[in-house]
């Protein structure tokens, strides 16, 4: 497999707000399973996550899977992925 992948963070977007992106590119050759053939996938990512309090942190996160193979019906995919998450710093 080959991976590229780029990554742009702004540290101060909006009111202290941090916004980070990302796009990873990879082809992975399946030489095992030749019906899967070489396969592509496609992956940007967002995240925006902000200080509540100084040891309370949220975040939001939205990424986006494209999966490209021969294998149409289980290797072929496109998936949504959206996040909250809290982090409590001690």
């Amino acid at each position: 497999a080959m991976t590229m992948r780029g990554d742009y963070i702004i540290s101060n977007l909006y009111k202290k707000i941090q916004m980070a992106a990302a796009l990873s590119l990879t082809m992975t050759d399946n030489y095992n399973d030749p019906s899967r053939g070489t396969e592509f996938t496609f992956n940007p990512t967002v995240n925006f996550s902000k200080d509540i309090y100084a040891f309370l942190n949220g975040s939001f996160k939205y990424e986006y899977t494209n999966n490209i193979s021969k294998a149409k019906g289980t290797n072929d995919y496109q998936k949504h992925l959206i996040g909250l998450e809290l982090e409590l710093r001690f």
